[in-house]
């Protein structure tokens, strides 16, 4: 990290930690231990001005007469890089990392816990205000309603062909361009989904495990750009989904495709900060809505799946999780 742009920072503490000797403090991150060597004395001074709040620069300021800047970057950019000091801006990741799978959180319930969720009421009750039905004796004509009473998760498919046509709609739905605006520095190009910012902040992958008019079975990238498809690997993954995804056997056998959205976090974040955290999964849920009323026009079974390995797929699609991570996955197929 550039010293200009480690200006901009508020760090954060987010280990706990604790001194082990007189040269030595060893912190506990999420999933390890790190022990710092030869700087107890400036972190007993520097941590405590990490809170969030304060910038980078003010906190060097705070301790120019001690320290020289050099020596306070270096133990700064250790601390980052160990995740025990976090941008205040982006601490969103913190949250993002701790709600992958497999997780360490994890609540084991019993088939009687879950029975007893289902049970408990979802819905609120004002038993003294006035009740308006929205029944009506005319009808409502509305084909989106008609699609939406169709909308259902399916997780086995057929094994008919799906053409090159169906395909290519799918992707236009979920995050294809419906207009072009002019803002005078540059063109927005505006997709089916809306968007914070217009930053449009999602991508998204294509696995393909049956073939879809010419193309073979592989793993594609949608250029949502110039809205074409590019080939990445050639092969059947269905053998990898199975250990990419939890317990999705049958839809994995029997899907003719899956759509992995990614999100690079930075697109939503470097404006709105972690508020820009919540944006992208409205976005993500668009889209993932969109491809299911899509599925349901063109008589295509689907399916939303968040059951996966954040690392391993993001190491099969060869993207480093801190820059972009899987948000959902759809399996698609015939029904």
């Amino acid at each position: 990290m550039k010293k200009d742009k480690l200006k901009e920072i508020q760090p954060l503490v987010i280990a706990y930690g604790y001194p082990r000797n007189s040269s030595q403090m060893t912190f506990l991150t999420y999933d390890k231990e790190v022990t710092v060597e030869g700087c107890n004395e400036v972190l007993n001074k520097l941590l405590p001005l990490c809170n969030g709040v304060n910038r980078f620069e003010n906190i060097l300021k705070e301790l120019e007469d001690e320290y020289e800047d050099d020596s306070l970057i270096e133990v700064i950019k250790i601390l980052l890089e160990n995740e025990i000091l976090i941008d205040s801006q982006d601490f969103y990741w913190v949250f993002h990392k701790r709600s992958m799978n497999p997780s360490l959180y994890f609540r084991n319930l019993s088939e009687d816990e879950i029975a007893d969720i289902f049970r408990q009421r979802n819905y609120k009750s004002y038993k003294s205000r006035d009740r308006i039905s929205l029944s009506s004796y005319q009808e409502i004509n509305s084909a989106l309603l008609e699609f939406m009473k169709s909308r259902q998760s399916i997780r086995k498919y057929s094994l008919k062909d799906i053409p090159f046509t169906k395909l290519s709609g799918l992707l236009r739905a979920a995050y294809g361009v419906i207009r072009k605006e002019n803002l005078g520095f540059g063109t927005i190009l505006h997709r089916t989904v809306p968007s914070g910012g217009a930053l449009y902040p999602l991508e998204v992958y294509v696995i393909t495990s049956v073939d879809i008019g010419y193309l073979e079975k592989g793993l594609y990238y949608f250029h949502k750009e110039k809205e074409d498809i590019i080939l990445l690997k050639k092969g059947n993954f269905r053998g990898k989904l199975k250990k990419l995804l939890l317990e999705h056997n049958e839809t994995i056998e029997t899907a003719s495709l899956f759509l992995i959205v990614t999100a690079c976090f930075s697109r939503g974040c470097e404006k709105y900060s972690n508020r820009g955290y919540r944006h992208i999964f409205l976005e993500a849920g668009h889209l993932a809505q969109n491809v299911c009323l899509y599925c349901i026009e063109q008589n295509l079974g689907s399916v939303e799946i968040s059951g996966f390995l954040d690392e391993k797929l993001c190491s099969f699609l060869e993207i480093n999780a801190r820059d972009e991570s899987p948000i959902t996955i759809l399996a698609v197929g015939s029904i």
